[in-house]
This record gives C-alpha cells, sequence and structure tokens, in this order.
C-alpha cells in the first residue's frame, strides 16, 4: 500500500518527460545488474517503473530523482536530447507491426518483423508479436512455440505486463487444443502477477472470464458461475475506440513523414493501445453470448437473459454485426425456453 500511494503521488506532480527516459533507466538498470525492486525500493512499485522503462506510463521529476540517486547516476542524465535511440526506431516499427495484426493482415506483419533490427530490450515483444502473427495465419503449433519463448524472454527481463499478456494468450491456445489444466495453470499464475502488480481491471476481468470457462469445462459449475459474476461487474467500463485508434494510427505516420520521432512514437504507442481497447471490447461481446450460453444449459435462465442482453448492447457499441447476431440468436433460445413469446 505505502508503493503504491507513493508512486500515485510521484505521478500527479512534476512535468511529463520525454519518451527516451524510460529506455535510459532501462538500460542504466541492466547495466548494473539491479532488479526493478531494488530501484523502487518502499518508494516505486514494480509494476510503475516497468510500465515507465516500457514507455507506457510518464514518470514524474520527483520519481526520476529516486531513481537517479539508486542508479548513482545524476538526473540530467536521463533528460538529455540526442539522437533518436534505436530502441525508439524499433519500438516505432514493432507498434506498426501490431496495428497491422490488429487490422487482420498476419502476412504483412511477418514480413514487417523479418525486417526489424530488435535490440535485446524488446525481443519479447517482438518474438510476442510474431506468436500472435503466426495464430493469426493458422500456424497455431509454431504460435504456441513463439509464445513459449516469448513469456521465457519477458519473465526474464522483468517485463511483468508483457508476460501476463503473454500467458494468457498462452493459455488460450492451450485451451483451444484441450489442454485444461495447463490452461488454468498459466491463468493462475497470470492472475497472481497482475493482482500482485497493480489492479487492473480489464486485464483481470479477462483472465477470470477466462478461468470461469475452463472450470465450466472440468464441471465445477459453480465456481464457474462465480467467476462470471465478478468478470462481467469488470468489464463494465469499456468503451469502443476503433475511429480513435485509427486516428491516432494516422497521426503518428504524418509525425513519421516529418521526422519528428517523439511525437510519431507517442501516438503509435496510443494508436496500439486503442485497438487493443477496440478488441477488448469485441471479445467482451463474444464471451458476454458464451456466458449467456452456459448459464442457459446450467438452467440459470434469468442470468442467462441478462448476460444475452449485456451481449447484444456490447456487440453494438463494438460494431461486431457477427457477434450481434449471434447473441440474438442466444437471446431468442433463452426467450424460448422461458416460455415467451417475444422477438429476441
Amino acid at each position: 500500500m505505502v508503493k503504491a500511494a507513493t508512486a500515485r503521488r510521484f505521478q500527479e506532480t512534476a512535468d511529463v518527460l520525454t519518451s527516451d527516459v524510460g529506455h535510459r533507466i532501462r538500460e542504466a538498470r541492466h547495466s548494473r545488474g539491479m532488479s526493478l525492486a531494488q530501484v523502487g525500493q518502499d518508494d516505486l512499485s514494480r509494476s510503475f517503473l516497468s510500465q515507465v522503462e516500457l514507455g507506457h506510463s510518464r514518470i514524474s521529476l520527483r520519481a526520476l530523482a529516486i531513481v537517479a540517486q539508486r542508479l548513482d547516476l545524476p538526473i540530467e542524465y536521463f533528460l538529455k536530447s540526442d539522437e533518436p535511440a534505436p530502441e525508439m526506431l524499433a519500438e516505432l516499427a514493432l507498434d506498426e507491426v501490431e496495428i497491422s495484426i490488429y487490422r487482420g493482415r498476419p502476412a504483412e506483419a511477418l514480413h514487417h518483423l523479418n525486417g526489424i533490427n530488435v535490440p535485446d530490450l524488446l525481443a519479447a515483444r517482438a518474438q510476442w508479436l510474431r506468436a500472435r502473427a503466426l495464430a493469426e495465419a493458422g500456424q497455431s503449433n509454431e504460435s504456441i512455440e513463439a509464445l513459449e519463448e516469448a513469456l521465457a524472454m519477458a519473465q526474464d527481463g522483468d517485463d511483468t505486463r508483457s508476460a501476463v499478456e503473454i500467458e494468457y494468450e498462452l493459455a488460450s491456445k492451450l485451451y483451444s487444443t484441450g489442454n485444461f489444466d495447463e490452461a488454468l495453470s498459466h491463468l493462475r499464475h497470470a492472475m497472481d502477477e497482475v493482482v500482485a502488480n497493480g489492479d487492473d481491471p480489464s486485464t483481470v476481468g479477462k483472465i477470470t472470464l477466462f478461468i470461469g470457462h475452463v472450470l465450466y469445462i472440468q464441471a465445477d459449475y459453480q465456481a464457474a458461475i462465480d467467476h462470471y459474476n465478478r468478470a462481467k461487474q469488470l468489464f463494465d467500463g469499456l468503451l469502443s475506440l476503433d475511429a480513435m485508434a485509427n486516428m491516432y494510427s494516422g497521426l503518428s505516420l504524418a509525425y513519421k513523414r516529418r521526422n519528428d520521432l517523439d511525437n510519431a512514437l507517442r501516438y503509435s504507442r496510443m494508436s496500439v493501445a486503442s485497438f487493443e481497447a477496440s478488441r477488448n471490447m469485441r471479445e467482451v461481446a463474444r464471451e458476454l453470448n458464451n456466458v449467456a450460453v452456459r448459464y442457459q444449459e446450467m438452467g440459470e435462465l434469468g442470468k442467462a437473459q441478462e448476460t444475452a442482453r449485456q451481449a447484444v448492447a456490447r456487440s453494438i457499441q463494438a460494431d461486431a454485426r457477427d457477434y450481434q447476431a449471434g447473441a440474438h440468436a442466444t437471446l431468442a433460445s433463452i426467450h424460448e425456453q422461458m416460455g415467451d413469446d417475444v422477438q429476441a
């Protein structure tokens, strides 16, 4: 609790720093053989420092002063302005690869990946993107192997956020091949990590829902229901962001053509985050429909009806017409089973 409160206080004070500060912190920490916990101690959490190093969170001058002291470097070292770091160029290229995957172009993503000179700090992310592109291209076995390699890289590099997402995706692939116990083990480990490093409702919701699916398959129905109810509460705040994602992508390309790489990277990160939120919305619509079907199979018709209506609403928000049709069909089936002569 002390770390969380301190991190919030440091994040709320002073100015936002330049985008390559995180790269310099990570390089200095690695060169000294220090862990995130050793740098943050009781002042800054591992999760916060990891997000700063990866460029996903801002850092204040007060927090940076603590980091500089722990790394035995002057604060000016992290504020100096010079030519764009190779890591920045590589991260921008990887953002473009990820956007290609979100847009359903796996072959294009794999082609771009093969042309990027990936530094060690970004190796886990590059391998994770390769796994996702392979999965989109229908190469399941190759995708699982790449995910296992990416997970090991992220864990070795103390990149908790990426490790959690990779482990979730690996669990999904194992689930689809019938390896339910192994999938559940990865999901529970991912849940422990995300809770230990800060309660992220979107990620916790996804993992909670997935655990519910595995428990259902294993015939632990009450535990499945408990997980489904918890997941629905966590999903309530998601919004559709497709238009915003495309806008940010366009801004990133425009700044890149002007050779303004700081702003290009800034907007590409925002685009990736928006595409991820949009994908989450579609997943929520699909999974709420799955939960409604599970409730119906268990005879919980009231909950099934409520959840199917939520699935319809979410699919409309996500502009996911395929999921919307499925949710309407589920709702109609539930009404028929309940004896209601109502059009879904």
